[in-house]
């Protein structure tokens, strides 16, 4: 497995955590969400990510569905075990009913199908941003009911408004 590359732009907005195998799918991610005033840190893999000293830190964590050696529901999986309650993000380039179903089951916020070429990842961000003022963490307990609209539930799927138009140029891939 290559060395995961973790990238960071000086501090300037709420940290974003971004993981695809894709280098160039993380490099324009990277950029786009920047072009945001988001502090973006992308991994090539789950477990570079978990692994990552300031997950704790983070607002919301983009996960590409197809990855090895873990897919990002497993990562989400072990984002539970761990008690990391940020709102996650999958992106799926077929996102089937029961993908939309599994995904509602483990706790993911929102499917975005690939390609990318809308605001709808920027869009979903920016809602998790609003919804969660705070980053909520690394917790070992179930979250409290301040919490609850912020910690990935499974009824949120799909469900999140649309932002207001962007000035900004479409996502990219």
């Amino acid at each position: 497995m290559p060395q995961s590359k973790s990238h960071s732009a000086p501090a300037a907005g709420p940290l974003i955590l971004v993981a695809d195998d894709d280098r160039a799918v993380r490099e324009s991610l990277q950029f786009l969400l920047e072009l945001e005033g988001l502090e973006v840190r992308v991994f090539d893999g789950g477990p570079d990510l978990l692994a990552e000293p300031r997950l704790a830190d983070a607002r919301c964590i983009v996960l590409d569905y197809r990855m090895a050696p873990m897919d990002g529901l497993a990562i989400m999986n072990k984002l539970k075990a761990l008690g990391v309650r940020t709102p996650v993000i999958l992106i799926a380039a077929h996102a089937t009913d029961r993908l939309r179903r599994r995904a509602a089951d483990a706790g993911i916020s929102h499917i975005i199908e690939k390609p990318l070429l809308d605001t709808s990842l920027a869009d979903s961000i920016r809602n998790a941003l609003r919804t969660c003022a705070e980053p909520l963490g690394v917790h070992a307990t179930a979250p409290s009911p301040q919490d609850q609209g912020c910690a990935a539930g499974g009824s949120g799927v799909d469900a999140l408004p649309p932002s207001e138009p962007s000035d900004r140029p479409s996502s990219a891939q």
